[in-house]
């Protein structure tokens, strides 16, 4: 067995996951999230953005990179090239790209294992960048707004707190990070959106809806409602932050919501 066991199976695996995620890249970010298991949008996928064709054009090339290096170095029993080659079509095709490094990994191995090291650490590199694209992390939170709590200051002023308060799906009680202050999810929401305050920012719209229609909604959902005319837009506060009514926010996701079980 080759000295180069682990090597070999670190390109290969590399190669697989870029052929399992290349694809999934561009829906993974733009599909409707949650948090704790809400459902997402049924609106259109949103624009696939240039960091995400940046990951997959810069993949393609190495691709298209270590198959030519491949055929270059790795020689078949004769001592010949490899029969097997990249047509000019299989060049525009990153899963036939990488099937193919996949498969003469070995030899690339045998024949020189500093370009082999390189490649595989290359494409690792392209294939967690393509995971994390395909698959992202699912917050097991959601930020409610600024804590409203007056503190005193380092020279004893009252001041108000600040610190950005985060609702945990698996915690009832909620603390905030900076002044240590807990309580439930309604009373953070009777401080931070007063009653009889309609206009929010999209955080504490989010955190109104989770409260008053136990639905989890993202930012993306809110900007692309009101880019459809389907909420409006109320403005903006003292810090530039845009306003939406919370009471039609959460109107509109309940009619989606409605239409997902029809």
């Amino acid at each position: 067995m080759s000295d180069n066991y682990e090597l070999v199976g670190s390109i290969r695996r590399a190669c697989n996951d870029i052929a399992d995620h290349y694809e999934g890249a561009l829906d993974g970010p733009r599909r409707g999230g949650s948090v704790g298991g809400g459902s997402g949008s049924k609106e259109p996928p949103l624009p696939v953005s240039a960091h995400i064709l940046d990951v997959r054009r810069d993949t393609h090339t190495d691709l298209a990179h270590w198959a030519r290096v491949v055929y270059e170095l790795v020689r078949n029993g004769e001592g010949g090239q490899i029969s097997q080659r990249i047509t000019d079509d299989e060049q525009q095709q990153p899963m036939a790209l990488a099937a193919f490094i996949g498969h003469w990994a070995q030899g690339l191995a045998d024949a020189d294992q500093g370009e082999a090291e390189l490649c595989a650490e290359e494409l690792r590199g392209h294939a967690d960048k393509l995971r994390r694209l395909a698959l992202p992390d699912r917050r097991d939170w959601m930020p409610i707004g600024d804590c409203p709590v007056t503190v005193a200051d380092a020279a004893g002023n009252s001041v108000q707190c600040g610190a950005k308060v985060r609702a945990y799906t698996d915690k009832q009680f909620i603390q905030c990070p900076g002044c240590g202050t807990e309580d439930t999810l309604a009373w953070w929401m009777s401080q931070i959106v007063p009653e009889g305050s309609d206009k929010a920012t999209a955080t504490e719209v989010i955190a109104y809806v989770a409260m008053r229609g136990s639905q989890i909604i993202h930012h993306d959902q809110i900007r692309k409602w009101a880019s459809l005319g389907h909420i409006l837009r109320h403005g903006k506060d003292v810090k530039g932050r845009t306003l939406y009514s919370s009471s039609a926010v959460l109107a509109y996701a309940q009619s989606q919501e409605k239409e997902e079980v029809a």
